[in-house]
């Protein structure tokens, strides 16, 4: 996993294997830094999706199987970019654990295990390591998530106090996968922010 011509950094799952939140903010200043050397305005991470399946295609770029253990392992790293003047997007803001057919599948679940499970790490990134960007996933839960104001307002802002922005997940085929209401951009090709993983 990298930034866009910057340095090499291990996979996500090993990260959050070393429990060492020390380390793991140390990584998020190093990020931080880097992102003013390429002159980058944002790291499109980290991922906070859970390893649901062994064979979930993007398992590398997520921490770990537990929504509270990854969301302190992000929070470490969140809180080191963010100290060091760097903007991230949490993502896929959530349950986009699977990759294969993942633009609009329809993720099911109750608003209970959304809570505890799959929005769990983004709210412990967005509380403890002060997060200031997230980006929104394909999949629907009832509707795109970037397009939910439940989602967007009512949980972001005014239960987690969250004062970022957002950005979709990416333009497909002339759709920004329905940007939210409250949208502040649209991810494409000619955005000036790098993508890592």
């Amino acid at each position: 996993s990298q930034l866009s011509n910057g340095w090499a950094w291990a996979g996500a799952p090993l990260i959050g294997q070393t429990w060492n939140l020390d380390l793991c903010y140390e990584m998020g200043e190093a990020i931080g830094n880097e992102t003013m050397m390429l002159g980058i305005n944002g790291w499109y991470g980290p991922g906070l999706n859970l390893h649901r399946n062994p064979l979930g295609g993007r398992n590398f770029e997520y921490y770990s199987q537990d929504g509270v253990h990854g969301g302190y392992i992000a929070a470490a790293v969140v809180q080191g970019v963010v100290d060091m003047g760097g903007h991230v997007y949490l993502k896929h803001a959530f349950a986009n654990e699977q990759e294969t057919s993942r633009q609009g599948v329809a993720t099911f679940m109750t608003e209970q295990s959304i809570r505890e499970i799959y929005a769990k790490p983004f709210e412990i990134a967005v509380k403890k390591g002060h997060a200031n960007g997230i980006m929104s996933s394909f999949n629907l839960i009832g509707i795109s998530s970037s397009a939910s104001y439940a989602v967007n307002q009512q949980l972001y802002v005014n239960e987690w106090g969250y004062e970022g922005f957002s950005v979709t997940d990416f333009w497909v085929d002339g759709n920004p996968m329905c940007g939210w209401p409250m949208g502040d951009l649209i991810r494409g090709g000619v955005l000036p922010l790098c993508a890592m993983g």
